[in-house]
């Protein structure tokens, strides 16, 4: 399971409630409970990890996990359909952002 619910909504970490809710809403438009039901708990636990301000401070200071690489391949695996395709800007953006992090620490 995917740890990092920036990661999973494809939200960069300085983003708003209302960017997170309509990520959110995305998600689950593009995979509803009927089309996979553990991804769909993925999502919403990924949203109500980040929903607000408040709990997205709360979690870079007190539970902020990087990301695994093979946490990045499922992701990358999970949002394939039937062919491959270039990841989204903001799920690149999210991804550059936090290795340059893990470099520079």
């Amino acid at each position: 399971m995917l740890k990092d619910p920036y990661i999973i909504l494809a939200l960069d970490r300085k983003t708003t409630d209302e960017e997170v809710r309509k990520a959110y809403l995305e998600a689950i438009r593009l995979c509803p409970p009927e089309k996979d039901a553990e991804v769909f708990q993925q999502i919403q636990t990924a949203y109500d990890a980040i929903k607000t301000h408040r709990l997205r401070l709360q979690r870079e200071l007190f539970h902020y996990q990087s990301p695994s690489p093979e946490d990045l391949i499922a992701q990358a695996v999970s949002n394939s359909s039937t062919s491959p395709q270039r990841p989204s800007l903001a799920n690149f953006q999210a991804l550059l952002n936090r290795s340059t992090k893990e470099i520079f620490k």
